[in-house]
């Protein structure tokens, strides 16, 4: 699954406009059909993100926090959700990549005539900031059904969180979004929702998170099982058959007490402090939490960047071994090639949706904490200003990730996938035939009605963490960056 695109609102960001509410919906004109999103902000300057998500333990909650001292959000509770459907090899009804187009749509509609104010009413200088934002990301391949470690997760989902909060440059402010329904007061809603904010404005800090202490460590693949699946992949990367691969195992960590999927993030923040942070909870218990110094792709306006990265090193112990090890890196055939491998792919996949790229000829070094990598910036401008998802399907799948899946690569991942698709393929259709109805309404406390989900292997499906492997035409490397908690919180997985 893919960390948010793009961390300022997704689609239709030209659509939401700040106003002052009056009582009528619209006097210009016939009462709207479908509810309007309503957003009020206040600042929160003794609020803090771990706070924020502490006290909102046992709820859906999300969080994405930028290199350095940039933009930082974090969300809970569900006041929209966004959701499309895979588009499954014998499924004549979707489009490939539909799935991209489905979520903008849907993003559209939910922004379009927006209100976002004020809670006091006045200035209105913070709305950049304090904008309502949407947290998910897609599966990178269209035809993904999920199951095991992702089986309660949507192969395309995004979600609207109750409350937000935003900090940037010293500045936090508390968010609430509700939809109002045309039946609804407006005015009477504004009320409610102001109320709520300033309760939650009230709320006393809560306490910090508990240190989680590991019990057990399990990889269930065996080490024999895991040389071979390297040497099946590095004979057909020598064979020409692909070119590049991620390889995965599941690694798994179980607690005698409850994981709080959140508490991770302290460290992350810690020690990673110079990647993009993220968690993502849409149901509460089950969490994709992680740290990568990558982000598939920032839109502003016509502007797209992008990056690939791919190839890495071992920081030195001393700057004079650091620099040579940098110098190594750069000069490696293989990490050079690896790293073009990635270029191409990219550069491929925006040459319909972006003119103008800006690719420089050779690499530079990225050096981060414990870790090194290739990396060459990437800049274009798009054909059209105001698309804010297709972007992102043109930059992803790229090979920097492993996921150019194609020819030999693709009929690997495809036999592991083919019996849960069968499994689930009638669900899915009729998931379908109510994906309309899925864009609902918040509630002023934060309830929303049951989730529609598919009730697979939900009771009894394992919480795993996956730790990666990256692959090239000589060797691999297994750089563990995502974590996830399990049903029931006491089991943590990575990937």
């Amino acid at each position: 699954m893919i960390a948010i695109a793009e961390q300022d609102m997704p689609a239709a960001a030209d659509a939401m406009r700040v106003e002052t509410v009056d009582s009528s919906w619209d006097e210009s004109g016939p009462q709207p059909a479908r509810p309007r999103l309503v957003s009020l902000f206040a600042a929160a300057p003794g609020l803090s993100a771990a706070g924020f998500l502490r006290a909102a333990h046992g709820m859906e909650r999300f969080y994405w926090a930028e290199p350095g001292d940039g933009l930082t959000l974090a969300g809970a509770g569900i006041a929209a959700q966004l959701v499309a459907a895979p588009t499954l090899p014998d499924d004549a009804e979707r489009l490939p990549a539909q799935r991209f187009a489905d979520i903008e749509t849907q993003a559209r509609a939910l922004f379009d005539r927006a209100i976002v104010q004020p809670m006091t009413g006045g200035a209105t200088d913070a709305a950049h900031l304090a904008r309502p934002r949407l947290f998910g990301g897609f599966a990178f391949q269209d035809d993904f059904v999920p199951d095991n470690t992702w089986s309660v997760f949507n192969s395309a989902e995004f979600i609207l969180p109750h409350y937000q909060l935003a900090q940037q440059a010293g500045a936090t402010f508390l968010t609430i979004n509700a939809l109002v329904g045309p039946d609804e007061d407006l005015d009477e809603a504004v009320r409610g929702l102001s109320e709520a904010l300033a309760a939650r404005l009230a709320t006393a800090p809560s306490q910090p998170f508990a240190p989680f202490v590991r019990a057990s460590l399990r990889y269930p693949m065996t080490r024999a099982m895991w040389d071979e699946m390297i040497g099946h992949a590095t004979t057909a990367i020598g064979d020409g058959a692909i070119e590049k691969v991620v390889l995965a195992r599941v690694c798994e960590v179980r607690a005698e007490d409850t994981i709080d999927a959140a508490a991770p993030l302290a460290a992350l923040d810690a020690h990673y402090g110079d990647s993009f942070r993220f968690l993502f909870e849409p149901c509460p218990h089950h969490a994709f939490l992680g740290a990568t110094p990558e982000l598939l792709v920032r839109v502003a306006g016509r502007a797209v960047t992008t990056m690939a990265l791919a190839g890495s090193a071992a920081r030195g112990a001393t700057p004079d071994e650091d620099e040579s090890l940098a110098a190594q890196l750069l000069a490696s055939a293989k990490d050079r090639h690896e790293h073009q491998l990635v270029v191409d792919a990219i550069r491929a996949h925006l040459a319909n949706a972006a003119g103008d790229l800006d690719v420089p000829a050779a690499p530079r070094v990225l050096k981060l904490r414990n870790i090194q990598h290739l990396l060459t910036p990437i800049a274009g401008q798009l054909a059209a200003a105001g698309r804010r998802i297709a972007p992102g399907a043109a930059a992803a799948p790229h090979a920097g990730d492993g996921r150019c899946a194609a020819g030999a690569g693709a009929g690997l991942a495809a036999r592991r996938r083919a019996g849960a698709a069968r499994l689930v393929r009638r669900a899915h259709r009729l998931a379908r035939r109510g994906a309309g109805r899925r864009l609902r309404r918040g509630h002023p406390l934060g309830r929303h009605p049951t989730r529609p989900r598919l009730a697979l292997r939900r009771g009894g499906h394992r919480r795993r963490v996956v730790a990666g492997a990256r692959m090239g035409r000589d060797g691999a490397e297994v750089p563990p960056h995502a974590r996830r908690a399990g049903r029931g919180g006491r089991q943590l997985t990575w990937t």
